[in-house]
């Protein structure tokens, strides 16, 4: 039987412990209460097509976007011949940028770098990718971002094959 120990913590169900935990869209993160906040809060957010962790950041910007910050865990890609995968996707309305790190590997060839971008409310977007040479060769993978409907996508061209690629973003 489920016993309730105050607002929002429960103990004895298949729920998390705290009901802050996981929700399920920005307006539940958004309305949380300005007693039950505090910066380093990590949520999980499961729908609205913006899922994933999110920190709070700004406890003075609990109530809006710009107090929390979205971290991605590590995605693992695979693909076999010439092809365009978007990698992830990033709301536009609620972002201007992201830094990621990634690593491409194939078999013993592996290549390990950064991608900085920037985007407007207007669909413009700028990016920069800054990776050492890498052991073996990876030059057949490279990644591209585009802007459209409002989202900000990181794309990755291969024209031959790679193994995997982890991903870890911050949008910002």
């Amino acid at each position: 039987m489920p016993i309730s120990v105050g607002d929002g913590f429960t103990v004895g169900n298949n729920q998390p412990v705290d009901a802050r935990f996981a929700l399920a869209n920005p307006t539940e993160r958004f309305g949380l209460a300005a007693d039950n906040v505090f910066e380093g809060l990590t949520v999980y957010q499961t729908g609205s097509g913006v899922e994933g962790y999110f920190i709070l950041t700004d406890l003075a910007n609990y109530n809006n976007a710009s107090g929390w910050t979205k971290i991605s865990l590590p995605i693992l890609t695979s693909s076999n011949g010439s092809s365009t995968t978007t990698v992830m996707d990033f709301p536009t309305s609620s972002y201007d940028g992201a830094v990621i790190d990634y690593t491409i590997k194939n078999g013993n060839n592996v290549r390990t770098g950064t991608i900085i971008s920037a985007w407007d409310s207007l669909d413009n977007i700028d990016f920069t990718e800054t990776s050492i040479k890498g052991v073996g060769d990876t030059t057949d993978a490279s990644f591209t971002f585009v802007v459209s409907n409002a989202t900000a996508s990181l794309q990755i061209t291969n024209t031959n094959s790679y193994s995997t690629v982890k991903i870890l973003a911050r949008a910002l």
